[in-house]
C-alpha cells in the first residue's frame, strides 16, 4: 500500500515538475515575441498550436506514467507548478532570453550589412547607369522623330 502512495506522490510531484517546464517553454515564446514583433493573428495562431501541444503532452504524461486516468491531483500538481514558476522563476528566466535574443538578433544584423554593403553598392551603381541609358535611348527616340506613345516608330500623319 506505502509503494502505490509513494508512486502517485512521484506523480504528482512530477506533474509539478511538468507544469513548470511548460510554462518555460511558454516562456521561450513570449522572449520571441519580445524581441521579433508578430502581428495578433499570428500571436493567436501561435497561442492555439502551443495548447495543442500542450494537450497532446498532457495526455502522453498521463498515459505514460498514471496509465491514462484522470486524477484531479495531476492537474493541483500542473498548476501548482505553473505557479511557482511563473511567481519565482519566470521573470528572471524571460529577461535573460530577451537578452540573448537580442543580442543574437544584433549579431546576425550586423553580419547581413556587412555581407550586402558590397551588393547594395552594385546594385546603386546598375540603377544609376540604367537610369541614364534610359534618358540616353529616349533622347535618341526623340530625335529620329518619334513622338511618346508611338511603339513601331511610325510617323503619324498630320491630318487638315
Amino acid at each position: 500500500m506505502q509503494e502505490a502512495v509513494l508512486g502517485q506522490l512521484y506523480f504528482f510531484l512530477g506533474a509539478v515538475w511538468f507544469g513548470a517546464c511548460l510554462l518555460l517553454v511558454y516562456d521561450g515564446i513570449r522572449s520571441f515575441r519580445i524581441v521579433f514583433r508578430h502581428k495578433m493573428w499570428v500571436v493567436s495562431a501561435e497561442d492555439v498550436l502551443y495548447w495543442i501541444f500542450v494537450g497532446f503532452l498532457c495526455f502522453r504524461f498521463l498515459c505514460w506514467y498514471n496509465w491514462g486516468e484522470l486524477r484531479g491531483f495531476f492537474f493541483l500538481g500542473l498548476f501548482i507548478g505553473m505557479a511557482v514558476y511563473y511567481l519565482l522563476i519566470s521573470p528572471k528566466v524571460l529577461e535573460g532570453l530577451v537578452f540573448l535574443l537580442h543580442n543574437i538578433r544584433r549579431i546576425f544584423g550586423t553580419i547581413f550589412r556587412v555581407v550586402r554593403h558590397p551588393f547594395a553598392k552594385i546594385g546603386i551603381n546598375v540603377r544609376w547607369r540604367l537610369k541614364r541609358e534610359r534618358k540616353n535611348v529616349k533622347i535618341a527616340l526623340m530625335r529620329k522623330g518619334h513622338k511618346r506613345g508611338d511603339t513601331h516608330g511610325e510617323k503619324k500623319d498630320k491630318q487638315l
